[in-house]
């Protein structure tokens, strides 16, 4: 399915300064190519990161996508916001039913992330977020 203009603008939300967005909206179609190449090649250094962010949505994508875009999960916000986990740990079948858990541990933010699994069907939500002092 094609990506509406619409949702490509508002994946660029906290990435270009609102005006550079509300101003997309406004392009006609013979425009969009243009605005889109002017908008990603204003600025080098941020062109950088925002490609690095946008592989990392990518990524998320690919990685936790199912029902939904596997960035709008969970796990594919916590995975563009922190990076790769240092260490994921799985746990299972715990209190009587089927349900798993995830704890993500991220060693140089002293964080742990807790996602659970409440029907063994792939579906994590994010229900703890721990730091130690470590």
């Amino acid at each position: 399915p094609m990506i509406s203009l619409k949702e490509q603008l508002d994946w660029l939300n906290g990435l270009f300064p609102q005006e550079a967005i509300a101003y997309g909206r406004k392009v006609s179609q013979g425009e969009r190519q243009e605005y889109f190449h002017k908008l990603w090649s204003s600025d080098q250094d941020q062109n950088s990161l925002l490609q690095d962010h946008l592989q990392s949505i990518l990524k998320a994508d690919h990685l936790f996508g199912g029902v939904q875009r596997g960035a709008l999960t969970d796990q594919g916000r916590a995975w563009i916001r922190y990076g790769e986990p240092d260490h994921i740990e799985n746990k299972g079948n715990m209190g009587g039913r089927y349900r798993r858990w995830q704890i993500w541990r991220y060693q140089h933010l002293a964080m742990n992330l807790t996602f659970l699994d409440d029907h063994g069907l792939g579906m994590y939500r994010l229900i703890e977020t721990g730091f130690s002092e470590d």
